[in-house]
């Protein structure tokens, strides 16, 4: 069912590298998420007020507060692909910042008072009233929990989206919690056991995480995170889809808080093309390429003679080894020096600033080798920057 409405939502148009695309197979997947994590919030919070269990409203809690993450995620998708000044932009997102940081505290606070509350009721807990038949109610949306685990770790492989995958994992949690809440029950008809206090320890404190997780998320997102290398990958492919572009060189793609992405491309046009044709090309990449995939594009461009083909053969080798040993690993400045007895390739060579000195080392070492197997006489002189 979950599956159908996601398809539904979505449309015919699945190509998920479209930008546009991706945004709104997100949002589906988000909403879908959050509508059924409020079912279950009202209906555990329900059946914790008839029953008088304090572990199934901490339980009901718990869903609730990742149905508010899942909210505020939807909210980052539609203010993404929302125009404005970047004064306005900046203004939302230090209102949904703080909007993150209120919800999460709240729920702290309501979760905190559940905790409280089980630890007072544990030498005298409130009697179960009710029938046996809401155990059968809880069983079901433990089925249900399970197969929105599978639906959310589907979509969230399918979109690359941790988020989602995280979602899945607790799905799955959430789902022992319930089976814990059933067991207090079952426990209690038949055995007289009221254990409905300790269980409530556990889905308390889980809610309690859920509101911590809200909160770090918020700091997370308000802070420079690491670019997708699908995305960057996405980018280059598309690029060079253009008329006039015969190569790519420095590539480095900055991501600050959530809808913020910042590339920045250095492109090869050849040297006979005018100046106001590669303004023209240059402008049309930025915004196209910048529209697709929600990012803010600039580009640089370096005008190379084309009439040297051991030159573009020999950089178009490097790229091709380079994309298949790390995406985000690109070059610039390339040139050949040719001697009598060998042929030195210059340029310089950018890595991700967390590349540590072996790495940067077994990168350079790769790279040499590769290109002395296509030339012996080829002699790499590298010079490395993180970026």
């Amino acid at each position: 069912m979950l599956y159908r409405i996601y398809r539904k939502i979505l449309g015919e148009n699945e190509d998920l590298r479209d930008g546009a695309v991706r945004r709104r197979a997100g949002i589906a997947s988000e909403a879908i998420a959050c509508v059924s994590l409020l079912i279950l919030y009202a209906v555990k919070m329900i059946l914790g007020l008839s029953l008088h269990s304090i572990a199934v409203r901490g339980d009901a809690i718990h869903n609730l507060g990742l149905a508010a993450a899942c909210l505020f995620r939807i909210i980052d998708l539609l203010r993404a692909d929302r125009r404005g000044t970047e004064k306005e932009k900046k203004g939302l997102r230090n209102a949904e910042y703080i909007v993150s940081f209120v919800t999460a505290f709240v729920l702290f606070e309501l979760s905190f008072s559940y905790f409280i509350r089980a630890i007072a009721a544990i030498p005298g807990p409130a009697e179960f009233t009710g029938s046996i038949l809401w155990a059968f109610v809880l069983a079901g949306l433990i089925v249900f929990r399970f197969y929105f685990s599978s639906f959310a770790g589907w979509a969230g492989r399918k979109l690359n989206r941790r988020p989602i995958l995280m979602l899945a994992n607790h799905a799955r949690y959430d789902g022992v919690y319930t089976a814990l809440t059933v067991l207090v029950l079952l426990f209690r008809r038949l055995f007289s056991w009221n254990l409905d206090s300790f269980a409530a320890l556990v889905t308390t404190l889980a809610a309690m995480w859920s509101a911590v997780s809200i909160a770090i998320d918020a700091v997370r997102s308000a802070i420079e995170e690491k670019v997708s290398p699908e995305l960057i990958r996405n980018i280059r492919q598309d690029i060079r889809e253009y008329d006039g572009v015969i190569g790519i060189g420095s590539l480095s793609a900055k991501f600050y808080g959530r809808g913020r992405h910042l590339v920045s491309v250095r492109i090869k046009v050849p040297r006979e093309i005018e100046a106001a044709e590669t303004e023209k090309l240059v402008h049309t990449i930025e915004e196209e390429i910048g529209e697709k995939h929600g990012v803010t594009l600039v580009l640089h461009v370096d005008p190379i003679e084309t009439g040297d083909e051991e030159l573009l053969l020999t950089r178009s080798a490097l790229e091709t080894a380079l994309e298949n040993y790390d995406e985000s690993i690109s070059f610039d400045h390339f040139h050949i020096v040719r001697g009598r007895s060998f042929t030195n390739l210059i340029f310089d060579l950018y890595v991700p600033a967390e590349y540590n000195d072996d790495q940067k080392k077994d990168i350079t070492n790769f790279i040499r080798r590769t290109m002395r197997e296509r030339n012996p006489r080829y002699s790499c002189v590298i010079s490395v920057e993180g970026m």
